[in-house]
């Protein structure tokens, strides 16, 4: 049967779909002026630790990540590769779940300082970062919450704007957003679940004009909260987080879209991890070549009354593994009530809830 890869979005963005891409991009403001330019990243391991990793592990250490890729502006900066041998004392988790199959760092507590300082050596201080979340119906009663706890411990040195997507325009305001943050309230139709959850990619990529001046997008669901310190090491071109329930899994447990006839479709035996649909992100022109990619794959699902297994974390996984994240944020950015797994922090916590409650009237 073969590996598809989203065919007619192959044909419709050919440049979203080369797989071997592991770029790193990113789109930010110089530091001493409004011009926003882009900074080209490398990042490359060393092999001369004290771990104890594989030969394939240890191989994808000493590549430099250097990828064709059409940037979307002309000014580039050769960013230093991480080192990891100033960091031999680390305690750090099992080699497969430290970095990606592609070389990339999995931001977990003990690697996140190694995270943060990639990100300061190449970005100034602060980030214009738009934090996007969909508050329709009766989630938006999550929104209070999510805000109080987003001002204690997210991004607390950038410049952070709440950007809420909601049918409830006038209750947000003069009820919710008690915050000094700057705020974006946008209004959108509620379409009942799951749209409103799946149609989020397409409100970002409508509204690309207005999210066109932050240098980062941070996406995530509602009905969380920020339990601990959530900063810089959370940014990068392209951000996806491992999700809580399968980040230890074998790939045939993954709960990929197996439907062929789905633009989300995985075949078994493909994919390296399965990502949570709830917290993703990254530079703008990458947030906006994802959503619009994603927007259209639902859509042509849509078309013969089909809806993926996970709905839009379906899309997102497929998508991944088309065009695999630069940044791997651990199931400590998006951790359930009940844990899956030991995961010690939980810096972004999914609230309990009464599903059948939420999503229908």
């Amino acid at each position: 049967e073969g590996t598809r890869k989203g065919e007619d979005a192959e044909k419709a963005f050919p440049e979203q779909h080369n797989h071997s891409s592991s770029h790193s991009y990113v789109g930010h403001r110089a530091a001493s002026s409004s011009v926003r330019t882009i900074t080209k990243g490398t990042c490359q391991f060393s092999s001369n630790t004290s771990y104890s990793f594989s030969e394939s592990q240890l191989s994808c250490f000493n590549v430099l990540l250097e990828l064709p890729y059409t940037p979307h502006r002309p000014k580039f900066q050769q960013t230093p590769p991480i080192d990891l041998r100033p960091h031999k004392h680390l305690r750090l988790p099992p080699p497969p779940l430290f970095v990606t199959p592609w070389g990339r760092l999995i931001v977990w507590d003990v690697t996140r300082q190694l995270a943060v300082e990639e990100i300061d050596s190449r970005l100034p201080y602060p980030l214009a970062v738009g934090l996007v979340v969909t508050a329709i119906g009766r989630y938006s009663t999550y929104l209070e919450r999510f805000i109080h706890t987003a001002d204690r411990f997210f991004m607390t040195s950038e410049n952070v704007t709440y950007v809420v997507f909601t049918d409830r325009v006038q209750e947000v305001h003069s009820d919710v957003l008690n915050t000094s943050r700057a705020k974006l309230v946008i209004e959108v139709t509620n379409r009942g679940w799951p749209l409103n959850s799946m149609m989020r990619h397409s409100f970002i990529g409508k509204h690309k004009r207005r999210l066109s001046n932050f240098d980062f997008l941070f996406v995530t669901d509602v009905d969380m909260t920020f339990e601990e310190e959530v900063g810089r090491e959370a940014l990068g071109d392209l951000v996806g987080t491992l999700h809580p329930c399968f980040y230890n899994s074998q790939r045939k447990d993954f709960s990929y879209e197996r439907d062929s006839r789905s633009t989300a479709y995985v075949p078994k035996g493909s994919g390296d991890y399965y990502f949570a649909g709830g917290v993703f992100g990254g530079c703008v022109p990458e947030v906006m070549r994802m959503a619009k990619v994603v927007e259209h794959n639902f859509m042509k699902d849509l078309e013969w009354n089909h809806t993926a297994v996970w709905h839009d974390e379906s899309h997102l996984n497929r998508y991944f593994i088309d065009r695999p994240p630069t940044k791997v944020l651990s199931p400590e950015y998006c951790s359930p009530p009940t844990l899956c797994g030991p995961i010690k922090h939980k810096r972004i916590m999914l609230v309990p809830k009464l599903h059948s409650a939420l999503r229908h009237p």
